[in-house]
């Protein structure tokens, strides 16, 4: 399914309403992971308007349509995927079901929304560095300064569990530009806090660095990172599977924490390069591009964790035989 920027309740309303004029039964308060699943296969064998390719699937819209609870549409989610109905996409606020194991011995879905953007209106961004991938003797994602051997190996198991490992498969494209974008939010005070550092390394061909660097002299901290591609000619973008870690802040993000130091905004956790902190890792990828055209690794402040992730929970995964 491609990415879109919004879902609306009102679909699953008239999904609601239509099933149930079929003859079907559809609980009015509350269904189970197995009903909406039930009626999300009526409405694709139906072709209802809203469920056909290339159509958005949105957990918070969908469990308002449905009276449900957000973990019910999930489930019922994840087991469509597991079938090879649907596939889970980001939405703007990025709305992620990670298929992955996030806990040991066993496998868990986790089910989550990460938002600054629209849900805190006192959010700034500032750009910190950009510029041109320089090391010309390594052409890994580990060229740009801000991202590890070990971010390397493990994006490589990204791609691998998104299929885009093995034979006839292009390597991954050498990084061209890379920059550092860090989120604020004000204290109690007004001074500003750190709340998430963004390392963006991008694979975009040469005509398009220019665009690029024209926005990111104009607005770009104003707008989100999918926005700046499409600017950029990247109109067609999906988002793979999400790596959660726990990782310290690298040696190299130290220039990073001078800069901020010298705009006065204060690093809290995030400049403390001995300490754990979450650390996410993703791709955005475009299919007329062919491949993956930015990857990204954001570290966060988990002092501000609730202010940044809602709706979290981690379930777990039942096999087919349970289903």
């Amino acid at each position: 399914m491609a990415r879109h920027r919004e879902d609306h309740p009102e679909k699953y309303v008239e999904l609601r309403n239509a099933y149930k004029r079929n003859g079907n039964d559809f609980p009015s308060l509350k269904p189970n992971a197995t009903e909406v699943e039930t009626i999300f296969r009526w409405a694709f064998a139906e072709g209802f308007d809203g469920f056909s390719d290339e159509d958005v699937i949105g957990i918070a819209a969908a469990a308002e349509g449905f009276r449900a609870r957000k973990p019910v549409v999930s489930e019922a989610l994840g087991a469509l995927s597991r079938k090879g109905l649907v596939e889970a996409v980001p939405n703007s606020p990025y709305r992620i079901i990670n298929m992955r194991s996030v806990l040991p011995a066993d496998r868990f879905r986790m089910d989550y929304t990460f938002s600054m953007t629209n849900q805190l209106p006192e959010v700034e961004d500032l750009i910190i560095a950009s510029g041109p991938v320089t090391d010309s003797a390594n052409g890994g994602i580990e060229a740009c300064a801000w991202f590890t051997a070990e971010d390397a190996v493990r994006f490589h198991r990204l791609r691998e569990g998104e299929g885009a490992a093995g034979e006839g498969v292009p390597p991954m494209p050498a990084p061209i530009y890379h920059l550092v974008r860090v989120r604020t939010l004000p204290d109690e005070t007004g001074k500003r806090v750190a709340a998430l550092v963004e390392c963006v390394a991008f694979f975009l061909p040469d005509t398009a660095i220019p665009i690029l660097e024209g926005e990111l002299a104009n607005d770009y901290p104003k707008i989100p990172l999918v926005a700046l591609l499409e600017r950029c000619g990247v109109d067609d973008l999906v988002t793979g599977a999400t790596l959660m870690t726990v990782s310290p802040v690298t040696p190299s993000l130290e220039p990073v924490l001078v800069g901020l130091a010298r705009r006065d905004v204060d690093a809290g956790r995030l400049g403390l390069l001995d300490r754990d902190l979450l650390k996410e890792l993703y791709f955005l990828y475009s299919a007329s591009h062919g491949g993956p055209v930015c990857a990204v690794a954001s570290y966060v402040n988990t002092d501000l964790l609730h202010l940044l992730v809602r709706d979290f929970s981690i379930l777990p995964v039942q096999g087919e035989g349970d289903q």
